[in-house]
């Protein structure tokens, strides 16, 4: 499933069947099948009617608003969301005192690999030249 990224100004989203509608300023239209959509991304002046709205809650699809710049606005979110057992699967690593060092051992050592590999790529153009 993806994201749906809603970022053309004015335009209007509505829900029809198992389908968003998205409604350009330009008279163009486009149907997005629900089943395709994991979450939403609202940037700027793009307005949700309310039977859109009420669907994506009922799927379990978060609609999060940003400003037409990219800042955070707000996040609406389902009453149950789609990642609970994954919230719980962190809270019980973040009790385990073994599980936040293999963590940090596995962000270094994935550092240090990508490192290697930039510079390696780095000096393969560098002798191209």
């Amino acid at each position: 499933m993806a994201t749906l990224y809603l970022n053309e100004q004015q335009s209007i989203v509505k829900k029809r069947d198992g389908y968003l509608i998205v409604q350009y300023q330009d008279k163009r239209k486009v149907e997005v099948p629900l089943i395709k959509v994991s979450q939403v991304v609202v940037s700027g002046d793009v307005t949700l009617t309310t039977p859109a709205l009420h669907t994506l809650l009922e799927l379990g699809i978060e609609v999060c608003f940003l400003s037409m710049y990219g800042h955070f606005r707000g996040r609406l979110s389902p009453p149950v969301a789609k990642n609970a057992f994954l919230r719980r699967e962190q809270y019980r690593a973040h009790t385990d005192p073994q599980c936040p060092l293999k963590a940090a051992q596995g962000f270094v050592s994935g550092k240090l690999e990508n490192m290697r590999t930039m510079l390696l790529r780095s000096n393969r153009s560098l002798q191209d030249v």
